[in-house]
């Protein structure tokens, strides 16, 4: 295979869309969590370098969801990905990984290349619009309603992701995570 040359936010991209299709296909939950933590981690990075801050790690994001499940969200967001990254001083140790908390972070990355690229994909639009449509128990009154607004129905994510891929341009949309309000 000949060398290639790729920018940081080109690999993200790569690893985000990766991450995607093996959500949507039921790949490996832990290498999409591997792929998902290894994007945002130089999503992060580059963040940083442009003078934003981090939605997850600033409550940007969490600013969305209840009072009473932030604490929770927060504690377990960083347990599975040093789990699988690392095993120096824990080579024996095991893990009661739940792949649904990957989708916390995957959502944040979506969130974060959009802002940093200034534009969206297919995939990284067609897992925003999953995410919030199936995880409307969680939101506040106001975000609710933004998702009222959309069109889309909650199907089995293999069909719903088959047929919003199949979408033309014009009529994707994408989720903005909202911004925490000063």
């Amino acid at each position: 295979m000949a060398r290639i040359k790729i920018t940081k936010l080109q690999a993200v991209k790569e690893q985000l869309e990766t991450a995607i299709d093996l959500f949507f296909n039921d790949g490996s939950p832990v290498s999409i969590h591997t792929l998902t933590w290894a994007a945002y981690n130089v999503l992060c990075d580059l963040n940083k370098h442009k003078g934003g801050s981090p939605t997850l790690i600033n409550d940007g994001f969490l600013s969305i969801v209840k009072p009473e499940h932030k604490k929770a969200l927060r504690r377990k967001l960083r347990e599975a990905h040093t789990f699988f990254k690392h095993a120096d001083k824990d080579p024996d140790d095991e893990l009661e990984f739940e792949p649904a908390q990957t989708d916390y972070v995957l959502v944040d990355a979506c969130d974060r290349y959009h802002l940093l690229h200034g534009s969206v994909n297919h995939r990284i639009s067609a897992f925003q619009v999953w995410f919030f449509l199936s995880r409307r128990y969680y939101l506040n009154a106001e975000y609710n309603a933004e998702i009222d607004r959309m069109t889309f129905e909650k199907k089995d994510k293999a069909k719903f992701y088959k047929e919003y891929m199949a979408l033309p341009p014009q009529e994707m949309r994408y989720v903005e995570t909202p911004k925490k309000k000063k």
